[in-house]
């Protein structure tokens, strides 16, 4: 993991407010962003600048700036790795 987790509440179309956590993630290939929504997002939160971590479950999709981004699904989960 290469920056903190950055927290955000969103107001939906719906009216209702829901937490969003993103953060970057890299390695000798590149950089990705990685998205959690409601309550994925105390996944994001968990982890630490320096953790190695393994996402399964993740879908990728192209981000507001255009890059792809991995967003965390209900079934996602986030395994820190040794």
């Amino acid at each position: 993991m290469l920056q903190a987790p950055n927290t955000t509440d969103v107001n939906t179309k719906y009216g209702s407010v829901v937490s969003v956590a993103d953060t970057l993630l890299g390695d000798d290939t590149g950089e990705i962003r990685l998205v959690g929504w409601r309550d994925q997002s105390s996944s994001v939160n968990n982890l630490k600048v320096g953790d190695r971590i393994k996402v399964i479950g993740a879908f990728a999709s192209s981000g507001l700036e255009g890059k792809i981004e991995l967003t965390l699904k209900p079934y996602s989960s986030v395994l820190k790795v040794n």
